[in-house]
C-alpha cells in the first residue's frame, strides 16, 4: 500500500538523520582541542581571566558535543523501534544497534549532575578531563605548553567508549543505506506517526525486559 510505502520512508529518513548528527557531533567533538600554558609571573589578572574563559569555553563544547551526540542516539533508538514494526527482515541489525546503544538510554543518568557540577564550580576540572580520557599531551614543542584533546579513547559521560557508539552509529546507517537507498527528497512526516508513541513505547519496554 501507498500509506505503508510512505510510514516506512519517512521513518527511515528521520532514523537515518539523527545517526548522521550524532556522527557529525562525534566528528566535531573529536576535532576539539584546546592549549594551555603555565600562568608567567608577569602576566596581567586580565590574560589569566581571559585564558581561563577560553578553556571552560573549551570544556563546555564538549559537554553540548558529548550532550548531542547522546540525544541523538536517544532519538535513533526511538525511530528505530517504528521501523522494527514495519520491516520485520532488518529487525536482527536493529536488535542489535538497540542493544549496543542501551548504555544511552537516560541521558541525565549518563551525564549525571555530578558530572556535570564542574560547570558551577563544584567540580575540579581536573576530575571532569581525567573522567572522560581527555588526552594532554605535553610534548608540543612548546615551553611550559601542554595539549589538550579529544581521541578514541574519549569516554562518553565518562562510562562509554565514543569511538564504540560512533561506529555503531555508522554501521547502522551503512546498513539503512544498503536496504533503502538514498532518499532524494526529504519526504513529508506524518504527523500522527511522530504524535502517536503509545503503541512503540509498549513495544520498547517489552524489548528492554527481554534484553
Amino acid at each position: 500500500m501507498q500509506d505503508d510505502r510512505d510510514q516506512l520512508e519517512t521513518v527511515v529518513y528521520v532514523l537515518s538523520d539523527h545517526l548522521c548528527s550524532a556522527i557529525e557531533a562525534g566528528d566535531y567533538l573529536l576535532a576539539l582541542e584546546h592549549e594551555t600554558k603555565i600562568v608567567s609571573q608577569n602576566e596581567s589578572s586580565e590574560s589569566i581571566l581571559e585564558r581561563l574563559d577560553r578553556f571552560h569555553r573549551f570544556l563546555d563544547d564538549i559537554r553540548t558535543y558529548e550532550f548531542l551526540i547522546v540525544t541523538k542516539i536517544n532519538q535513533a533508538r526511538h525511530w528505530s523501534l517504528h521501523l522494527r514494526q514495519l520491516d520485520r527482515d532488518l529487525r536482527p541489525v536493529i536488535d542489535l544497534f538497540a542493544s549496543s546503544t542501551a548504555i544511552v538510554t537516560d541521558a541525565s543518568h549518563l551525564l549525571g549532575q555530578s558530572e556535570q557540577q564542574i560547570f558551577n564550580g563544584q567540580t575540579e576540572p581536573k576530575q571532569f578531563i581525567e573522567s572522560r580520557k581527555i588526552c594532554v599531551d605535553t610534548t608540543t614543542g612548546k615551553k611550559n605548553s601542554k595539549i589538550c584533546s579529544i581521541n578514541d579513547h574519549y569516554l562518553i559521560g565518562g562510562k562509554v567508549l565514543l569511538k564504540d557508539l560512533l561506529d555503531v552509529c555508522q554501521a547502522f546507517h551503512t546498513s539503512l543505506e544498503a536496504q533503502y537507498g538514498t532518499p532524494d527528497r526529504k519526504p513529508e512526516l506524518q504527523e500522527t506517526l511522530i504524535s502517536d508513541n503509545s503503541e512503540l513505547e509498549t513495544e520498547e519496554e517489552s524489548f528492554q525486559n527481554a534484553h
